[in-house]
């Protein structure tokens, strides 16, 4: 919505019909009520343009898919205004396999072991097939998959190992790399965090491990969901004998739970508020009327907050830390290079470009001051700097250079 003046973001606002939510039931919290608002000034925008260039008179449709959520047609109401149908278990119609689901008990703090003897036997005994072992742990997933790998071949790993790890952080090509290898069966097992608990279809995967009890019920089921999609499968929570009384429950009455429910903030002020601003800023930037838009189902009190939120608004003072927050971060939008321009004439001129660093009479390009450096392109803010001597300055190789100054001769050093 930062680019909405653009032409092209324009053309596509206007001629938008159908908006598509996969994995509905991640859209709740602090995340999903911003998305919430988010949704709703995209729909002001649409019904702007759309008015305007008559197009798309319609209402945007939206289609919204998940597996795991208790109030799909009340949660998706709040989340985007709209009104929707909700297609229920009983009418699905993809292929279901059997599934085999256990709690095997083990000591406290010796889960590892007993996945570890899991994976030896599977890759000792396995015929067919793959599994994959969760963990709520970055540092245990790579650990666990180390101890698992049967090779000692570290130079290829991603294209001969048999057990692979795999969580968030990993580079594009090594994450293609390893879901390659898990949709073909080539892979023996993977061992991973979150990363793949969502939105993934590996018809080779039989056997599902998970360390402790997963943090919610919702995780539970899209990772029991990870197995048996196209044929038999097992799913078992490697846990302490108690890890489910702790819930004040069993494994069997957990299994047959249904999912949390979600929920959404939008009676929340100052959430509120944030939005109410960028929407200020949108209305201003498509020449709309500065007034509340109308065919958007604003929750609770946002009208009222918008009129606040305009320009010339009375502004609570409640608000007035967001306020400067607000301008900060709309400065801060500007990049160093924008800044260079803006700031240092005839930045592109030879004698400026190439010829400073040989030229200790002329000096280097513009230091900037300790207010500038609230940047997202330096990724450092001035209140993180030990030394008031150290400053912020453009080199010509890079955008960005740290150097420390004790006097007024500028020694460079490329960040």
């Amino acid at each position: 919505m930062g680019n909405l003046a653009l032409p092209t973001v324009l053309e596509f606002v206007r001629s938008l019909s159908t908006l598509i939510l996969d994995e509905a039931h991640t859209l709740e919290g602090v995340f999903g009520s911003n998305f919430a608002f988010l949704v709703r000034r995209l729909m002001a925008a649409r019904n702007f343009l759309s008015r305007n260039g008559a197009q798309n008179t319609s209402p945007l449709q939206f289609v919204a898919a998940t597996a795991t959520i208790q109030n799909p047609k009340e949660h998706l109401k709040r989340l985007t205004g709209a009104k929707f149908s909700a297609i229920t278990h009983e009418k699905d119609g993809a292929p279901q396999c059997e599934r085999l689901v256990a709690h095997v008990a083990c000591p406290e703090g010796k889960e590892s072991e007993v996945a570890k003897y899991v994976h030896e036997n599977l890759l000792r005994k396995g015929r067919d097939g793959s599994f994959i072992t969760f963990v709520d742990s970055r540092k245990r997933v790579e650990t666990l998959a180390k101890r698992a790998d049967g090779t000692k071949d570290e130079k290829d790993s991603l294209s001969t190992a048999e057990v692979l790890p795999y969580r968030a952080g990993y580079e594009a090509d090594d994450r293609r790399a390893i879901e390659r290898r898990l949709r073909d069966g080539t892979l023996r097992g993977v061992v991973s965090t979150s990363a793949l608990e969502l939105g993934i279809d590996f018809p080779s995967l039989r056997v599902g491990l998970n360390l402790g009890v997963p943090p919610t019920r919702k995780a539970y089921r899209q990772r029991l969901g990870r197995v048996g999609r196209r044929g038999p499968g097992v799913f078992v929570v490697i846990a302490p004998h108690n890890a489910f009384e702790m819930y004040g429950t069993s494994f069997h009455e957990y299994h047959k739970m249904s999912v949390e429910p979600s929920y959404l903030y939008l009676d929340n002020r100052f959430m509120q508020f944030a939005h109410a601003r960028c929407l200020a800023v949108e209305l201003e930037s498509l020449g709309a009327p500065s007034k509340t838009p109308t065919r958007v189902a604003w929750p609770d009190g946002f009208r009222d907050i918008h009129k606040m939120a305009r320009p010339g608004g009375d502004t609570p003072k409640e608000f007035a830390r967001h306020c400067h927050a607000w301008r900060r971060h709309a400065a801060s939008r500007l990049s160093i290079a924008q800044r260079w321009r803006s700031e240092v004439p005839n930045h592109n001129a030879p004698d400026r470009r190439e010829n400073w660093r040989n030229e200790p009479n002329t000096g280097p390009p513009r230091v900037l001051s300790r207010r500038h450096l609230f940047s997202p392109v330096a990724g450092i803010q001035s209140d993180r700097l030990v030394d008031k001597r150290l400053r912020l300055v453009y080199s010509r190789d890079t955008h960005f250079a740290l150097s420390f100054n004790p006097t007024k001769n500028h020694n460079l050093g490329q960040c």
